[in-house]
């Protein structure tokens, strides 16, 4: 099994395949790192990102769409065919009694490649705020869809390899894991780009995310290296967040493969 290692924050991060199991143990443990958020995200003034409720409730069908995005991973990396899909687990190195090394995890990602998700399309209505003549001036636009038009179009012109795309992202707030997860998101998207730009020569990378609790998660995608592009809103049935989820839509030019 191939493994990546980066260090951030001083820990030893290892990033490696999340790899389908007859139980299923890789994607168990994403879906308990999503449940681990709820109580944190609650905490900080951002439970209308995903909720009050552990989403292993709230969305029954998570962890079956985890186990069926490890085995399209596991199925790419063996056969290399096909847009990319990648799921990776992120450990920790930790110390055990007799000063052996140990690892926990800490995080997770799913990275597709020439793919967006349907609801930036459907039902999403992009905003994006611009300014004339000094006056702020509110614009409906369509800047997502002409974003993927484009992206679409160049291609199937061969203009394009493609473009990649971050699906999710998510680090755990398990107490076996709090210790080593400082620097863990940040570990992931280096390892984003890294694959993206090196291994497959794509040129951009995107990725959406709540807007919510003062731009906080769209600030730490910002620092990463993302742009905004428009922000956009999503209808919500019956739920507690409300009538309609926010969020903003970023990009990354990563450049050509080997650009300094």
């Amino acid at each position: 099994m191939s493994t990546t290692t980066t260090t951030t924050n001083k820990i030893n991060f290892h990033i490696r395949p999340a790899v389908p199991s007859p139980t299923n143990d890789d994607a168990a443990w994403i879906v308990s790192a999503f449940d681990s958020c709820i109580p944190h995200l609650k905490s900080i003034g951002s439970a209308g990102q995903w909720g009050t409720k552990p989403l292993s409730v709230a969305r029954p069908g998570l962890l079956q769409s985890r186990i069926d995005s490890i085995a399209e991973s596991h199925a790419w990396a063996l056969a290399g065919k096909g847009d990319p899909v990648k799921v990776v687990i992120l450990e920790a190195e930790t110390s055990m009694p007799g000063g052996e090394e140990g690892r926990v995890n800490v995080g997770s990602m799913t990275l597709r490649g020439n793919y967006f998700a349907g609801y930036l399309t459907q039902g999403g209505r992009s905003k994006s705020k611009l300014r004339e003549g000094g006056q702020e001036k509110e614009t409906e636009a369509l800047l997502i869809e002409g974003t993927i038009k484009r992206e679409r179009e160049r291609l199937e012109r061969g203009e394009s390899k493609g473009w990649m795309y971050l699906e999710v992202l998510v680090t755990s707030f398990d107490e076996g894991a709090k210790e080593f997860r400082r620097g863990a998101g940040a570990a992931l998207v280096q390892s984003a780009v890294r694959f993206a730009k090196d291994e497959l020569g794509l040129e951009r990378m995107y990725v959406d995310c709540w807007a919510g609790n003062g731009g906080r998660l769209v600030r730490f995608y910002e620092a990463r290296g993302f742009e905004k592009v428009a922000l956009f809103t999503v209808p919500l049935k019956v739920d507690e967040r409300g009538d309609f989820w926010e969020g903003m839509f970023l990009k990354m030019e990563l450049g050509s493969k080997g650009e300094e």
